[in-house]
């Protein structure tokens, strides 16, 4: 039942961080193309965008890092990166590895 749970969970997370994605680039998206046409400066924000999303991914501490650290400090972490804080301290460091 817990690896189900589990296995569910993760499952949430990466739907919901891939909608997270998503819904930016494509908001950003439909204002850059608004007029059909994109501009340098337009493309270079959606770049941006692109690059501030894989540096939150690029982030996250090694995996030995996060087991030792406490779980408020996960919660942060997870808060920092729009993954769901709720649930032990086990359930946030597989949240957590799902990103890695």
């Amino acid at each position: 039942m817990n690896e189900y749970m589990l296995a569910t969970g993760i499952a949430v997370f990466a739907i919901g961080f891939g909608l997270r994605i998503y819904q930016k680039m494509n908001k950003q998206w439909k204002e850059a193309m608004a007029d059909g046409e994109i501009s340098l400066e337009e493309a270079l924000a959606l770049v941006s965008s692109a690059q501030q999303i894989i540096e939150e991914i690029e982030t996250l501490p090694s995996l030995s890092k996060m087991k030792s650290m406490k779980k408020a400090e996960l919660v942060s972490l997870c808060e920092k990166h729009g993954v769901d804080s709720e649930g032990t301290k086990a359930v946030l460091l597989e949240k957590l590895k799902g990103m890695a």
